[in-house]
């Protein structure tokens, strides 16, 4: 029985941590931008597409209606 406790703590804290990790981790950008958004989010966003290779403009902060 302690074993079976111990396991579904093991398994609780490797939840928890993945989503305490994908809460807070810097890799990941709300999206609050739309359509004609300009500004720094709009920047990273271009930079990470650019990044990955499904972005081929400038990163210049603008999004072109």
């Amino acid at each position: 029985m302690k074993k079976v406790i111990i396991f579904v703590i093991a398994i609780l804290l490797i939840i928890f941590g993945y989503v305490y990790y994908m809460k807070f981790s810097n890799d990941s950008i709300e999206a609050l931008s739309k359509y004609g958004s300009s500004g720094e989010e709009v920047r990273q966003i271009q930079q990470k597409l650019k990044n990955w290779g499904y972005y081929t403009g400038n990163v210049d902060r603008k999004v072109w209606k």
